[in-house]
């Protein structure tokens, strides 16, 4: 599946441990950029998972410490079709997505 604004629905709750897609995405382009928009209504940590097909590696966001609760943050990263990608949290429990918009950048504007 492509990212053309893959979104997770408003109000979602998201158990830790589960992603944040339903199915992994992987660029249209060779070499290419993600831009992610997310805010949660809690604090906690968000990573993406970039998996080659045989050695999945997790990355985190925003220096590896928590989202703040109820603010809009934008991440922007170099992404190769040759792996797929999802997202996932590190909170003890479930928490609920308030926005979620993932776009691959395909024109020369971010």
């Amino acid at each position: 599946m492509g990212p053309e604004g893959a979104t997770v629905p408003q109000s979602t709750s998201i158990a830790t441990a589960t992603d944040f897609l339903s199915s992994d995405v992987t660029p249209k382009n060779s070499r290419s950029t993600f831009r992610l928009s997310v805010a949660f209504a809690s604090a906690a940590k968000l990573s993406f998972i970039s998996d080659d097909g045989s050695n999945p590696t997790t990355n985190g966001f925003n220096n590896d410490t928590d989202l703040t609760a109820g603010q809009i943050y934008t991440f922007c990263w170099g992404v190769d079709a040759t792996n797929s990608y999802n997202f996932r949290h590190d909170d003890g429990g479930a928490i609920v997505v308030n926005y979620f918009l993932l776009e691959e950048i395909l024109g020369g504007v971010i």
